[in-house]
């Protein structure tokens, strides 16, 4: 190589390496590890008193080390590309959250980067808590049953338990043995308030008899999707709250983004699902429900569907994210169907809250309440709801 030639490959050499050094102190590139869904470590602190000096230099290089991991620059690009050749060349997850298992599945194990497997754990192993939420699932029944005594709850059994199979095998492992929260729970609802039992649906048997296309999860997804959502709602108006069928809904193929996509960044995950093409049943659909007010944009996940005339009977859905996938498939069944996430519901004032269940229940006047949670909400979700949606005190017990 000539002189020149040996001039510029050093210069690209060194340009490269110190490229993340330059971009880092240029303080052009902001992250604050949102895309990560995880706080970023901090920087070093100065020592606040003189006494903390010895203290603070012991952990300085570890603190120093987790702050030039997390801050170093270009690391957003980079980490795209580590992502993008782990998954597409060996087949692996970037992301602790995120299993990559049997038949390229990816699985969710926890809402919560700090937690690993979390979920899972719970799900697998975590019947021991079942006599527990038993009583708190009755006591958020009984508020629901005051509202409305054709109140049902469905609870969605999440893709790690439906595609258990398919998990990685040292996952199979660790659940191996563990007690089952769900099927648990469910037994000790039975044994505690067995009047209750029949207004809970948990359609475990069905959603793992649906395979190949009308599978309730795709590949890349955490929530469930696709047309197994039609029988899962044939399931609850027909043979649950004794609704016949309207109409039948057209379908229609669509892409879609994976939810869980965002974990992942540089791996473009999409997936074909099969929806129902509203338009052609004479259904109008909306992502609002104007007499919520000022409450419908906090709570942000509420859609709104409407047959022609409003001809048939009123549902009224709360859920958690499982619920909106589902909610249009209720057209078939239903003249108008209001659907409300109540994730965000503690974000409303007192005073809003109790408008919102006015609304919900006086003014809409549902002829059928369904409630739609997944299986890793019953560690938590009938406690927390209690006092912003049924204006009770909060408690395990049963009134």
């Amino acid at each position: 190589m000539r002189r020149p030639g040996r001039l510029a490959a050093v210069a690209g050499f060194f340009l490269l390496v110190s490229a993340p050094l330059l971009v880092q102190s240029s303080g052009l590139e902001h992250d604050d590890g949102g895309w990560e869904n995880r706080i970023l470590a901090p920087a070093p602190a100065w020592p606040r008193r003189l006494a903390d000096l010895a203290t603070d230099l012991a952990t300085l290089p570890r603190v120093a080390g987790a702050w030039l991991d997390d801050h170093f620059g270009l690391r957003r690009p980079l980490v795209q590309l580590a992502n993008h050749l782990r998954f597409a060349v060996f087949a692996e997850s970037g992301n602790p959250q995120i299993a990559f298992g049997r038949h390229r599945q990816l699985f969710l194990t926890s809402h919560d980067a700090a937690h690993p497997q979390e979920m899972l754990l719970f799900l697998c192993r975590g019947g021991d808590a079942g006599p527990i939420l038993a009583r708190s699932l009755a006591r958020f029944l009984d508020a629901a049953l005051r509202r409305n005594p054709r109140a049902v709850e469905l609870l969605v059994p999440t893709k790690t338990v439906i595609d258990a199979a398919d998990l990685p095998g040292w996952m199979r492992a660790r659940c191996a043995g563990g007690t089952p929260v769900l099927p648990a729970m469910l037994a000790a609802l039975a044994a505690q308030r067995p009047d209750l039992r029949a207004h809970v649906v948990y359609p475990l048997a069905l959603m793992r008899g649906l395979r190949g296309a009308d599978a309730p999860y795709p590949k890349f997804n955490f929530h469930w999707d696709g047309s197994a959502l039609q029988a899962i709602a044939a399931g609850i108006a027909a043979d649950r709250f004794g609704r016949p069928r309207l109409a039948p809904l057209p379908l229609r193929a669509v892409t879609k983004s994976s939810d869980i996509a965002h974990l992942l960044p540089g791996v473009p995950l999409r997936f074909r699902t099969i929806e129902p093409d509203l338009a052609a049943a004479d259904v109008t659909a909306a992502l609002r429900i104007p007499e919520l007010g000022a409450s419908g944009g906090i709570l942000y996940d509420v859609s709104h569907f409407t047959r022609r005339g409003r001809v048939g009977p009123r549902l009224l859905i709360l859920s958690d994210s499982f619920g909106q996938a589902v909610a249009p498939w209720f057209s078939a069944y239903y003249g108008e169907v209001w659907h409300v996430a109540v994730n965000n519901i503690a974000q409303l004032t007192p005073e809003r809250q109790a408008a919102l269940t006015d609304t919900l229940f006086d003014r809409f006047r549902p002829d059928d309440l369904l409630l739609v949670f997944h299986d890793f909400s019953q560690g938590y979700v009938n406690q927390q709801l209690m006092r912003p949606l049924w204006h009770q005190a909060d408690g395990a017990a049963p009134p």
